[in-house]
């Protein structure tokens, strides 16, 4: 029995399987694997920018529809917010 757990693992292992492949056809064609190991390496890095621009692009995205729809206001701190700002 499987478990899911989340579309990112399941998305991890796809990306894995691929580098198995490309690993097979690199042996194939009698290529260097360097490049692809340097690729393994730099892909975690790569990965939380894509992360962190995804985020930010949602929390944009959220905040024009809000003001489109006139949901937005700005709207002062609270007292208590205020303080622990200021200390």
């Amino acid at each position: 029995m499987r478990v899911k757990l989340s579309g990112s693992v399941e998305l991890l292992e796809e990306v894995q399987a691929a580098m198995k492949g490309f690993g097979a056809e690199f042996c194939a064609l009698g290529l260097p694997s360097a490049p692809l190991f340097l690729l393994l390496g730099v892909d975690p890095l790569l990965d939380m920018g894509r992360t962190a621009v995804n985020v930010l692009g949602n929390c944009l995205a959220s905040v024009i529809m809000a003001k489109w729809e006139g949901e937005y206001a700005a709207e002062q701190p609270s007292p208590s917010v205020e303080e622990a700002v200021n200390q």
